[in-house]
């Protein structure tokens, strides 16, 4: 008897598993990225600078909503209506910042607030169903082992080459991803989805 109830235990553990496995959902982030030359040059640049720092090699992107829960199939359809929503946007890439003891903003360039990033982010709360924390900005690395003053060293000496006290360029930003990022390193981070800004 006790058998029997041992076994009907265990054949609704594993039926609940198994069920449970069938929702299972992950965590994806929604990134803007640019294309062509462009995407080239930023890749080239953030790889370059991973070369000689301790830093990754990984997607130069702004992100619109990190961690969201949800399948991949979810979050795309969402991803598709929020693209419906969202024409190319130019990006205006100013001044180099991080954020103390924020691995994520460890080393960012900040994004000038432009009317339709202002509109993005509206729709981004209202189509994803989270917002994202602002200001817009681009990592260009991802450290934890550098000082203030070697970072304010690396940003100074990224500005000489722009011969200004930012990097002043503008960035076309033409595609929406949808990746996955969740417990991996930024080198292993991938976008099983590309949707075209029109």
């Amino acid at each position: 008897m006790k058998r029997k109830r041992l076994s009907s235990i265990l054949t609704l553990i594993v039926g609940w598993g198994i069920l449970s496995c069938g929702r299972h959902s992950d965590t994806y982030s929604v990134w803007l990225v640019p294309s062509g030359a462009q995407y080239d040059s930023l890749r080239s640049f953030v790889c370059g600078l991973a070369a000689r720092y301790p830093s990754h090699c990984f997607t130069p992107h702004v992100t619109v909503v990190g961690d969201v829960q949800g399948t991949l199939d979810d979050i795309a359809q969402r991803a598709e209506k929020l693209a419906q929503r969202t024409g190319p946007l130019d990006a205006w890439l100013t001044s180099i910042e991080w954020k103390r003891g924020e691995y994520y903003r460890s080393f960012y360039v900040l994004i000038d607030e432009t009317p339709g990033l202002s509109k993005l982010y509206e729709d981004t709360c209202a189509v994803i169903g989270k917002c994202q924390t602002r200001p817009y900005h681009m990592s260009i690395m991802y450290t934890d082992t550098l000082s203030d003053s070697a970072r304010a060293a690396i940003r100074d000496s990224l500005y000489r080459r722009r011969g200004g006290k930012s990097l002043g360029s503008t960035v076309r930003l033409t595609r929406l991803l949808v990746c996955s990022t969740s417990g991996l390193p930024p080198e292993k981070w991938t976008c099983p989805k590309e949707i075209k800004l029109e």
